[in-house]
């Protein structure tokens, strides 16, 4: 498994070096697509943030298998699907993983006010990495369901936008400063 994040970041990591701008063309409804797709996102940003290479392969271990505990649930049981996290972490720790990937897995769904779940954690209680996991986690599945109606810009206004204060700034402005060329979000979000 190392082998496959190792890589992932080392491709991300050239990527990143030649310019290229990451971003997400296809949201999918696909779970595996959209693992990848925030797995990338969350690279990205942590390259930007020139986190150490342990961090990154916790980082990434952490959002590929963020909503692992999906597979256990019943599908279309909607009314408890706050579980996921729950039985993701559990997964993730039994097979020896990481204990911090286990914890991007268990709350990548708590928002910075304390208004997500499974236990309403907020501010510096929730790991800093699971915070930016529930940026790029929001925003990928932000795109998927607005894919026919918004566009990368609306989505990330109404993120910086969100009065409620459910992502980290810092963590929002690196997230979009890695993602989004400069100039774009500044036409589009002009108060960053």
């Amino acid at each position: 498994m190392n082998f496959v994040i190792d890589q992932v970041i080392a491709e991300t990591t050239i990527k990143l070096d030649q310019g290229a701008s990451i971003a997400v063309y296809q949201p999918s409804k696909d779970e595996t697509q959209h693992a990848i797709n925030v797995c990338l996102l969350s690279v990205t940003t942590g390259l930007y943030l020139k986190f150490e290479p342990a961090t990154l392969r916790h980082l990434a271990l952490g959002a590929l298998f963020h909503d692992l505990g999906k597979s256990i649930l019943p599908p279309n049981d909607n009314d408890k699907a706050y579980l996921h996290t729950i039985y993701g972490r559990e997964l993730v720790s039994r097979n020896n993983l990481s204990p911090v990937a286990s914890r991007i897995v268990a709350e990548h769904h708590e928002f910075f006010n304390g208004s997500g779940y499974p236990k309403g954690l907020s501010r510096r209680n929730i790991h800093p990495l699971s915070r930016l996991v529930c940026i790029t986690d929001y925003f990928d599945n932000a795109l998927y369901e607005c894919s026919h109606t918004k566009k990368q810009q609306d989505v990330i206004t109404e993120m910086i936008d969100d009065e409620s204060n459910k992502f980290d700034l810092n963590l929002l402005r690196a997230f979009l400063g890695s993602v989004r060329p400069t100039e774009l979000i500044a036409e589009y979000c002009p108060q960053l």
